[in-house]
């Protein structure tokens, strides 16, 4: 449209038609020519006018301007971030975070996710190409690490870039760690971070050798594999072949304690297994012990210490070639000596548990 800018622009002159105008020899008179763009035009495009003038005196144009309007890329986006979770450690979360082009053209917005606390994150970048208005969205894992204490959180950031390098938005979802618990038992080395339920013995075990009348002891520890504070119940039930077989702990005279840990803490305590003076070869006793959380009693785990009577054990230790070990003579500071050893049963009992000391 054509205004008058002598007016005020108080005089529009639409498309086709004209507008007289009354100049003097050598004179001027000022015009505005105004192109509107329409919402849906998209950038690059471009749309122009042309004035013309023409003498009334004649039938010819004097003269002809034109103006030309570009349609302007406007890079714009938005990040929106999903509802907060709680997980227990260990475990992955999946989040799904929407990223929209408010743009008026079409763009590729590249990404990059961060965990605030340093948690594995995947992916933790990407791009997306979206038209004007569209919106896309994003999956990302998040990995909360194996002991984290009860009731920590961790912001995990989204921040988006369109094309331009320029604009950017961002925003953040939280993560909240749950209170995790479990006990766990551990007879001598075996059943670390293996849980099973009461009276199974299935969570550890450990098997010895003991003679009639002698004593065999087992090393239990019990482990706070939880992430907060929490008091364990501890029972023992005894399986005793027959009279005479003795079973007792460090823990005083009854089958049952309570242990207070923090998390990670951990409590060591003896089971010992006495064998009757009469007991035969292969006669065997065994002491399940059991635990649960004070907090959430289905929280459990269970062990077994097992004695087997052993009188026909004759073990010998033999070097590479088959000849009993004796010490190495002319023995020089710092020279380094490799002994093949091969320990032998020459027995009529099977052996249980041999160690080299």
């Amino acid at each position: 449209a054509l205004f008058d800018g002598e007016t005020n622009i108080t005089v529009q002159v639409t498309d086709g038609s004209k507008y007289p105008i009354a100049i003097g020899a050598g004179g001027s008179h000022p015009l505005q020519l105004r192109i509107t763009t329409l919402p849906a035009a998209q950038p690059g495009e471009k749309a122009w006018g042309i004035v013309t003038g023409t003498s009334q005196n004649g039938t010819h144009p004097v003269d002809a301007v034109n103006g030309t309007a570009s349609i302007k890329q406007n890079y714009n986006v938005t990040v929106t971030a999903p509802a907060g979770q709680s997980g227990d450690p260990g475990a992955t979360l999946t989040y799904t975070f929407t990223i929209k082009n408010t743009g008026n053209g079409a763009d590729t917005i590249s990404y990059n996710v961060d965990s605030e606390s340093d948690w594995t994150v995947s992916p933790l970048s990407g791009s997306l190409s979206l038209g004007a208005g569209l919106s896309g969205t994003v999956n990302v894992d998040i990995t909360i690490p194996a002991g984290t204490p009860a009731a920590t959180t961790d912001k995990l950031w989204l921040n988006a870039t369109c094309g331009d390098g320029v604009t950017k938005h961002q925003n953040f979802t939280t993560t909240t760690v749950n209170e995790y618990l479990q006990p766990d038992l551990i007879v001598g080395t075996n059943g670390g971070n293996v849980y099973e339920a009461k009276t199974t013995g299935a969570g550890g075990s450990e098997e010895k050798n003991v003679l009639p009348s002698a004593k065999v002891s087992f090393t239990i520890t019990l482990e706070n594999d939880g992430n907060t504070d929490d008091t364990f119940t501890v029972d023992r039930t005894d399986f005793m072949p027959g009279a005479n077989w003795i079973a007792e702990w460090s823990e005083g005279a009854g089958t049952s304690f309570t242990k207070s840990l923090a998390a990670g803490g951990s409590h060591v305590f003896t089971v010992n297994i006495t064998a009757n003076a009469t007991a035969l070869d292969g006669d065997s006793g065994y002491v399940i012990i059991d635990v649960n959380s004070t907090k959430l009693t289905t929280k459990v785990d269970s062990a077994k210490a097992k004695a087997t009577v052993a009188t026909g054990v004759d073990i010998s230790v033999l070097s590479g070639d088959g000849a009993e070990i004796t010490p190495i003579s002319c023995a020089l500071v710092g020279n380094t000596y490799h002994v093949v050893i091969t320990a032998v049963n020459k027995g009529t009992s099977n052996a249980l548990n041999v160690q080299f000391t």
